[in-house]
């Protein structure tokens, strides 16, 4: 069970996720290289988000020019 410590959120998902998941707190060091691994995989990235993007169930539930523009601003900082 939560501390008295602990958030709202922390005893919300207790018993959920494993019990060391809840009790972590070293925040954000469990995958400090997911950027070097998203910069890998962003040609794949891409193509999903075009196949997505030609439903129309998509095109309405995701803000795909948000994620276009995004894309597009990553591009601009890399050629830098």
């Amino acid at each position: 069970m939560p501390s008295a410590g602990n958030n709202c959120l922390d005893a919300a998902m207790w018993g959920l996720p494993p019990e060391i998941v809840l009790t972590n707190r070293l925040s954000g060091l469990q995958a400090p290289d997911w950027y070097e691994k998203l910069e890998r995989q962003r040609g794949e990235l891409a193509r999903q988000i075009a196949e997505l993007s030609e439903s129309a169930l998509v095109r309405k539930v995701v803000e795909l020019i948000s994620l276009e523009e995004a894309k597009c601003t990553q591009a601009l900082l890399l050629k830098g």
